[in-house]
């Protein structure tokens, strides 16, 4: 595939003005430096050709799927004005998160990421309860690992080698599930899945390293209010 064929894709990070578009029925405006690997329902895949001209958005196109990077705790938004801080940072210190955000065409359903959970045992390992929870959160460990391997591989057997935290709201339904990979020191990545539903239709996604699991309550609440904040007050005539 030809650098020719992502150009729409290319063309699409260029762009500075905001992405409009609705997330679940609600209209948004989001500033370009939070619109990363923007796709919007009927887009081709990324490595795809767009065969015609790029449509022309509104708030009545279906964004499906879009990504950014954060710094917790003061959630300032990635960009070339604040690349020194990133470089400041190693992997073991980061305080950056990543964030996907699936909506429309790629929403999981309001019932993610319950489903995560109720899978855990067509896993590549078997799992069970810990002894104690982990900073709120049920925790699962897998026990059929080979320790050799994972001695091998620096805490982690393989890529499958993690951990399961989740967490249940006040009705019993899982609000958060994350999983943390097994090697043994402060860079391993964490996963942290949750819901926008019913305040939005969107599944979110947040990645970080496992030193700031703790805080996975305000980073959770922390990202959730970045993407509210992307509502549109006024959807008058605005299309990019």
């Amino acid at each position: 595939m030809c650098i020719r064929d992502r150009d729409w894709m290319i063309q699409e990070e260029r762009r500075t003005d905001p992405a409009v578009g609705h997330l679940g029925g609600i209209p948004v405006s989001i500033p370009r430096p939070y619109a990363h690997f923007l796709e919007y329902d009927g887009d081709p895949g990324f490595t795809e050709p767009r065969k015609g001209p790029r449509p022309e958005r509104t708030f009545e196109s279906g964004i499906r799927s879009f990504g950014f990077e954060v710094h917790y705790p003061d959630m300032e938004v990635a960009s070339v004005a604040n690349l020194d801080k990133r470089k400041q940072e190693s992997i073991y210190t980061s305080t950056w998160l990543s964030v996907g955000i699936s909506s429309n065409n790629d929403y999981p359903g309001q019932y993610y990421p319950e489903g995560q959970v109720l899978d855990m045992e067509n896993r590549h390992y078997k799992y069970k309860r810990a002894d104690k929870n982990e900073y709120g959160l049920e925790t699962y460990v897998p026990i059929n690992v080979d320790e050799e391997a994972r001695r091998k591989g620096g805490g982690a057997a393989d890529m499958f080698d993690y951990n399961v935290y989740y967490h249940k709201d006040e009705s019993g339904h899982v609000d958060t599930y994350i999983r943390c990979i097994n090697v043994a020191h402060e860079a391993a990545p964490c996963r942290q899945m949750f819901n926008l539903y019913p305040a939005m239709k969107a599944g979110i996604t947040v990645g970080y390293r496992r030193g700031l699991l703790k805080d996975w309550r305000e980073i959770q609440s922390s990202v959730s209010k970045v993407i509210f904040g992307f509502k549109a007050t006024n959807t008058q005539d605005q299309h990019n």
